[in-house]
């Protein structure tokens, strides 16, 4: 029969295992909400924008896009007269974040206010919007849920 002091490091020992195995399950669930949320994120942002963006041959709206995460480029799009353009991004997406762009020239004349339609412009706009209701959920508290 095990001493006292031996069973007790036996349950010390189970104790950790099983806060270790919740433990992982736990950090796997956050990564897994962490994903999860920066891609809902990304296609609320890229919503956003083009509903904002102003409209003339309505390409600056169809090339906004997400990358997302881990993920390469490769996007082509359509105007309202039927022209096709290939609205690849430079750069991938991380492992951790979905990007959301445009590549078209003209886009910063657009976000400084060119457009009657838009003079605030779109993503000032919309980055600010995001940011409030960010902060807004971060200060009502995200409850921490274990596995």
């Amino acid at each position: 029969m095990p001493s006292p002091s031996a069973r007790a490091a036996e349950q010390v020992e189970a104790e950790l295992k099983r806060f270790n195995a919740k433990l992982a399950a736990y950090v796997k669930a956050f990564e897994a909400d962490t994903l999860q949320t920066s891609v809902r994120t990304a296609f609320e942002v890229e919503g956003r924008l083009k509903e904002r963006t102003p409209v003339d041959t309505g390409r600056a709206r169809a090339s906004w896009h997400v990358v997302l995460p881990g993920q390469s480029d490769s996007y082509t799009y359509s105007d309202n007269r039927g022209r096709s353009f290939d609205g690849t991004l430079s750069e991938a997406a991380g492992p951790w974040e979905a990007l959301v762009g445009s590549n078209v020239r003209y886009m910063l004349p657009l976000e400084a206010g060119h457009s009657q339609q838009a003079p605030q412009g779109m993503v000032r706009v919309t980055l600010r919007e995001m940011r409030d209701e960010m902060r807004t959920a971060i200060k009502a508290g995200v409850p921490m849920r274990l596995p």
